[in-house]
């Protein structure tokens, strides 16, 4: 994923979307519209269509990354447990647990917020 500051992102959607790009006096590059008023609404849709588009696609990277990333961490999980049952290590097993010990209490706030 390469690394876009907010006005490149703007230019290049604006520059799909048929907008024209322009650079002032100054060296700062301006979005024109290259229609009337009527069709500026067009414009400015697929603009926001494309923002949307690329957001979505965006989120699903992360979403794909993130279900990696938790398939991983089970693996490392199971792993451990695995070994730590081998060697009868209930120590190793509380530790374990009272390290994760909160993770429910945040995904009960977690739902109560998307109830509300």
């Amino acid at each position: 994923m390469t690394t876009e500051t907010k006005q490149e992102r703007d230019l290049r959607l604006a520059s799909l979307a048929g907008f024209k790009i322009w650079t002032d006096q100054l060296g700062n590059k301006k979005i024109t519209s290259s229609c009337d008023g009527q069709n500026q609404a067009v414009e400015v849709s697929r603009l926001i269509e494309l923002a949307r588009d690329e957001a979505l696609e965006e989120a699903k990277i992360i979403r794909d990354q993130c279900e990696a990333l938790c398939d991983s961490s089970y693996i490392a999980g199971v792993r451990a447990g695995w070994n730590l049952g081998i060697a009868h290590d209930k120590e190793g097993m509380q530790k374990i647990y009272k390290s994760r010990e909160g993770y429910v209490k945040v995904l009960n706030e977690i739902r109560a917020r998307k109830d509300k």
